[in-house]
């Protein structure tokens, strides 16, 4: 137990507490480690990362500083998905992870399929929020024919977007809610407005919401706060 304890304090010696994934989720593993083995200030002297972040991807937020070397983007690379695009870089205090031959994110093979970013641990690898896209008054929220259609708008690469008549006609629609910064929106949805795109939806069958605590604010339990068919 002792030996454990001081393996999780040596790597939040290094991890910037609270990670992306924490602040987004509350569910960074190594962070829950340390607060069940009560591992508060670190006494070891922190090594920040020679790779920084990496932003270049349009979906998924790169932190090596967050990366503890588990290896578990790399299997779900190469082993699940067989894109074989991650692998390891360096040596000691240098090592990490590396896509393709030393390569950004964004400008590597990498299809984002998001294997990698489910399987992190912490917050190495998350998801990038793209939800801030500016949709009021474009034109895609009112199309009722296509069923996809562009958004350019709000982001410096141009979007293609599925339209309400796609969505509406699944027999079940779902919705994941999670982290704080969401907390406003989904309130928003709850109390009735019109303005948030996902509380325009209608769907032929059933609509599903699932929202963590954060989300939720006042909600006290995660899960699915409810569902309705219409």
């Amino acid at each position: 137990v002792k030996a454990r304890q001081t393996l999780v304090e040596m790597l939040m010696a290094d991890h910037p507490s609270p990670c992306a994934r924490e602040r987004q989720s509350h569910d960074c593993e190594l962070e829950r480690l340390a607060r069940e083995g009560r591992v508060s200030q670190p006494r070891f002297p922190k090594r920040i990362s020679p790779y920084g972040q990496d932003s270049s991807s349009v979906s998924i937020a790169v932190d090596h500083e967050a990366c503890i070397l588990c290896d578990r983007c790399i299997r779900g690379c190469d082993e699940i998905r067989h894109n074989v695009v991650l692998a390891r870089r360096g040596k000691g205090r240098n090592a990490g992870i590396a896509f393709d031959n030393g390569l950004e994110m964004g400008n590597s093979s990498c299809v984002s399929c998001g294997e990698c970013m489910v399987s992190c641990p912490t917050g190495a690898l998350t998801n990038k929020v793209i939800v801030k896209t500016e949709l009021p008054g474009e034109p895609v929220l009112e199309e009722r024919k296509r069923w996809v259609a562009v958004v350019s708008r709000g982001r410096p690469e141009v979007r293609i977007t599925m339209t309400y008549p796609v969505i509406e006609s699944s027999r079940r629609v779902a919705f994941l809610v999670a982290g704080e910064e969401k907390a406003a929106i989904f309130h928003a949805i709850r109390t009735g407005s019109s303005q948030v795109p996902a509380a325009r939806v209608r769907p032929v069958g059933e609509l599903f919401w699932f929202v963590d605590r954060a989300a939720a604010g006042e909600q006290r339990n995660p899960g699915r706060i409810g569902s309705r068919s219409l």
